[in-house]
């Protein structure tokens, strides 16, 4: 029974908590800390991937060892998961740019990288984009080839679950009073802490995963559920602009709505009750937060931030326009690789003029534009890393969804394709919109925790349509079925 059980789930919890872990210990952690726990974490998920991937119907331990290993060999996210972890390891093993003086000159300078025209960063950024970009690249294989239908709904739970620790600790923080907390949740565009909007990714992904959970009747599971939705919308409506959490929650109400009437469709009305009531339970401890522990300058904040008019303020606006030309200035002299990973803030003041300085904050560390924050640290080459990851993960959806098209017509299930599958096929990939809109205000897709959440969703969304099983004859009798969805297949 054991076995059984981690067999189907074990590897995605391991996973969950590599995928999890890291942004909900950002706030608590130095990069360093955090990297090492982010290797270690990996590590051991690792070990779990390519020891104990969940088994399918029929399979011992030995083929399913064997199946990882084909299903790897053709699979083009394997590939560029490979060539994007040497970039990261060339990068940071390239990390020769810092601030010295040069007695010749009588001036400061920005000495160049050991490997000119290579990826490079500072000793500041450390080891932590490197460990990132290897629990990155475990997490969406382990999704795509490791784990099942139930092991990614044990996915979300755990996962979700993880991170709304991490977002009910720094909210108590913030109502405690701690003076960082409560400075962190003032700040706007261009100032993120910590990348909250990345709880907002959880956030949908927890109601979900709580949904399908309550329709297979998980009652173990409402805990995590009830956790995952009020931790991660804790974080979101305490630390993210005031905009930015609204547009998650609308999209985590209409993920919910949706799940509902794909329970309502296949299930009794109790299961659908109690969905309804977990998440409105969850979504209901971060508003008492608020209005119990919360100070009236919190909430005249927040509300005074929903006007676009204040959020994206003249000054705010000049701040922006100011970084993003001076972004674009070190990305016109180091268009390959950009001036390094953690260099921008080195190099602005060589750039910076004069009046410049009239709308620039004291310290600046990243552009507010996240894209030309991204081209002026990494170049051209950064962000066709980026891109071109975004189109794997597109491209295997688009593949699925045609392939589960097929399944479904071929079937004498009677179910169409938009309610009989899960509802986490067409929530999901909406999250890859306010992403992509925030990057364009918010250096967000530079913190390597947020990035690593981002590419979740269209991993797991991908998985969720059923797969057309190949049929073959035999004595002029079909002996493979029409279609079978790839939960069935597991054991």
């Amino acid at each position: 029974m054991i076995q059984k059980f981690l067999s189907k789930y074990g590897l995605a919890v391991h996973l969950a908590v590599l995928a999890a872990l890291p942004l909900a210990l950002t706030p608590f952690l130095t990069a360093a800390t955090l990297a090492s726990v982010t290797l270690w974490l990996s590590a051991l998920a690792a070990v779990w991937f390519f020891t104990e991937p969940s088994l399918r119907q029929g399979e011992h331990i030995s083929s399913s060892r064997a199946r990882l290993r084909r299903e790897l060999a053709v699979d083009p996210f394997f590939w560029f998961a490979v060539l994007l972890l040497v970039y990261g390891l060339v990068r940071w093993l390239n990390a020769g740019i810092a601030l010295h003086y040069d007695p010749e000159q009588a001036v400061w300078a920005v000495r160049d990288p050991s490997w000119a025209g290579f990826p490079a960063s500072t000793p500041s950024a450390g080891l932590l984009p490197l460990t990132s970009l290897i629990a990155l690249s475990f997490v969406v294989l382990g999704l795509r080839n490791g784990v099942g239908a139930s092991g990614r709904v044990m996915f979300g739970l755990v996962g979700s679950f993880a991170a709304g620790l991490g977002g009910f600790s720094v909210a108590a923080c913030a109502c405690y009073g701690a003076p960082a907390f409560v400075a962190a949740t003032k700040t706007g565009f261009g100032q993120c802490p910590f990348g909250a909007s990345a709880f907002g990714i959880w956030l949908v992904i927890s109601i979900c995963a709580g949904v399908i959970a309550e329709g297979n009747r998980w009652a173990l599971a409402r805990l995590l559920f009830i956790f995952g939705v009020g931790g991660n919308l804790a974080a979101l409506l305490f630390f993210a602009p005031p905009l930015v959490a609204v547009c998650w929650l609308a999209l985590g109400v209409a993920a919910l709505v949706f799940g509902l009437v794909c329970l309502a469709r296949t299930r009794a009305t109790s299961a659908v009750t109690h969905a309804a009531v977990l998440a409105v339970f969850g979504m209901a401890i971060p508003i008492f937060m608020i209005m119990t522990f919360m100070t009236q300058d919190f909430l005249s904040f927040k509300q005074m931030n929903l006007d676009p008019a204040v959020a994206f303020s003249e000054s705010a606006r000049n701040t922006s326009a100011a970084l993003t030309r001076l972004a674009k200035s070190m990305w016109t002299t180091h268009p390959w690789f950009g001036v390094g990973e953690g260099a921008f803030g080195l190099h602005l003041p060589f750039l910076a003029e004069k009046g410049d300085w009239a709308v620039l904050p004291l310290k600046v560390t990243s552009a507010y534009n996240g894209y030309f924050m991204v081209l002026a640290e990494r170049g051209v080459g950064g962000l066709l890393f980026l891109v071109a990851g975004l189109c794997l993960l597109i491209a295997t959806y688009v593949m699925r969804l045609l392939g589960g098209m097929k399944a479904v017509k071929a079937s004498d299930e009677g179910k169409g394709l938009v309610f009989g599958v899960s509802p986490s096929a067409w929530a999901l990939p909406l999250t890859v919109v306010p992403v992509l809109a925030e990057a364009c205000f918010s250096p967000v897709l530079s913190m390597p925790a947020f990035v690593l959440t981002a590419a979740i969703p269209l991993a797991l969304a991908a998985s969720s349509f059923p797969k057309a099983k190949k049929t073959s004859l035999s004595t002029g009798h079909e002996v493979g079925t029409a279609t079978q969805s790839s939960s069935s297949s597991e054991k």
